[in-house]
């Protein structure tokens, strides 16, 4: 069986219905994102891009130790999730909406 495309649309719907049930019924990243930019800098970078905004939570994540970070996405559902779940944890996250490639 072909594995399904990573597309647009395939995204938006994906993230319009995790916004509709709320982020805490999705994937969790368990704090991988933030380890591994803490292990490859030896610190906290002052300034993150983050490609792929998904649910915003590896972001709040991020701005916990202190990073200001811009997410990247082309899902509208994708960033709406985003900067809500940022208000809810008082994240300063800049949702932008593009195509990272």
């Amino acid at each position: 069986m072909p594995k399904p495309r990573s597309t647009r649309d395939h995204w938006q719907a994906y993230w319009s219905q995790v916004r509709a049930a709320g982020v805490q019924d999705t994937y969790s990243t368990d704090g991988r994102v933030l380890r591994e930019v803490l292990r490859a800098t030896n610190s906290a970078p002052s300034r993150l891009l983050e490609i792929g905004a998904g649910s915003g939570r590896d972001a709040c994540e991020l701005v916990s130790v202190g990073m200001r970070v811009v997410t990247l996405d082309s899902s509208e559902a994708s960033l709406g999730l985003t900067t809500r779940t940022a208000r809810e944890a008082g994240a300063h996250v800049v949702a932008v909406g593009g195509c990272g490639v």
